[in-house]
């Protein structure tokens, strides 16, 4: 083999090396993109979950302490002085 026959071999190898890693890249960037979307799906589960269960520790808590709204006491009141 003469020099200018090693140097495309090499060339063209190196080249085929080039394109599976760049195929390899690309498809690494789908699998990160297709997580990310993925977990801020769930992080948004997870905080509507949160913020259900918040209203509902509140309203439990008034339930209990006996407090009620405003429109509430004013019908009690009313129930009383009749």
């Amino acid at each position: 083999m003469d020099c200018d026959s090693q140097i495309r071999t090499i060339q063209a190898n190196s080249q085929q090396e080039i394109d599976s890693l760049k195929y390899k890249l690309e498809e690494s960037h789908a699998i990160i993109d297709k997580d990310r979307r993925e977990k801020m799906a769930i992080q948004e589960g997870l905080k509507k979950a949160y913020f259900k269960n918040i209203v509902s520790l509140n309203f439990e808590a008034c339930n209990i302490l006996g407090l009620e709204g405003e429109e509430s006491q004013s019908q009690n009141a009313q129930n009383v002085n009749n």
